[in-house]
Formats: C-alpha cells, sequence, structure tokens
C-alpha cells in the first residue's frame, strides 16, 4: 500500500511513499507522519515541490509534444503558487496517509 502526503486545504499529487517519507522524516531521522509544526510541515511541502517541479523535465520532438509541455508547465505553476501560497495558513495541515 503507498503512503501519500496529503494536505487538507489543496489536493496533491499521488506521491510514491519513499518521497512520503523523505518530506515527514525529522532532524533526527524518524518519520513524523502528522507533523505539529508549522515548519515540519513547511519542509514536507518545499520537499514536495522540488520533486513535482522535476515530473515535467522531458524533451519535446514534436510541435505537439511542446505544446503539450507549455501546458503543463503552466498548471504546474498554478499548483506551485497555490501550495506555497498555503505556507502561510495557520491552519495549514500536512499528513501522511
Amino acid at each position: 500500500m503507498s503512503m501519500n502526503l496529503h494536505c487538507d486545504q489543496l489536493d496533491l499529487l499521488q506521491t510514491p511513499t519513499w518521497l512520503t517519507y523523505a518530506c515527514l522524516m525529522r532532524p533526527d531521522g524518524k518519520i513524523d507522519s502528522h507533523p505539529e509544526s508549522i515548519e515540519g510541515m513547511k519542509r514536507a511541502l518545499y520537499i514536495y515541490l522540488e520533486w513535482a517541479g522535476d515530473l515535467g523535465l522531458k524533451v519535446a520532438r514534436t510541435d505537439e509534444e511542446c505544446k503539450q509541455m507549455d501546458l503543463d508547465r503552466e498548471n504546474f505553476n498554478y499548483h506551485k503558487q497555490a501550495v506555497i501560497a498555503l505556507m502561510d495558513d495557520p491552519k495549514l495541515r500536512v499528513c501522511m496517509i
């Protein structure tokens, strides 16, 4: 069963289990599946954004692929801005489900 990163305020992309663990790992190396600190939740979202940003790194071989990549990049930038805007929300909630 896959363990996914979850945010109550926004739908995140489905994350592989290894990434979910990396996002929620504390500095002492333990996994905090339901972090209480805002700093821990922000750290998880920053790691998530680094991973998600790399998903769109592809090589376009045709004009159609190039147009699709532009659309994908635009969609990711919109998602990224929504995630960044959440980081100042006092009700921010990030966890593993």
